[in-house]
């Protein structure tokens, strides 16, 4: 689908399906992969950094920790005023 979404049609979605996956599962992963696909060309497009292998470990290892929520004393920091 990234590469070459052209080259993609319905008997490649009969081919997943036949294999046992649900219909809905077809639709999340190629949701999911869409949204993965727009958000790393937004960041391409903005210049972010790019990380170390390292770092994304260590993200990787912060978010099996916590998940996407910030420690207690980071959680209290990061709280935004609401007027």
């Amino acid at each position: 689908m990234t590469l070459i979404p052209d080259d993609l049609g319905p008997e490649d979605a009969r081919a997943v399906l036949a294999t046992g996956v649900s219909e809905q599962a077809l639709i999340d992963a190629i949701t999911v992969s869409f949204h993965f696909n727009m958000i790393d060309r937004v960041a391409d497009s903005l210049g972010f950094d790019q990380r170390s292998p390292e770092e994304h470990l260590e993200g990787a290892r912060s978010l099996l920790k916590y998940g996407y929520r910030f420690p207690a004393p980071l959680r209290l920091l990061a709280r935004i005023p609401t007027w």
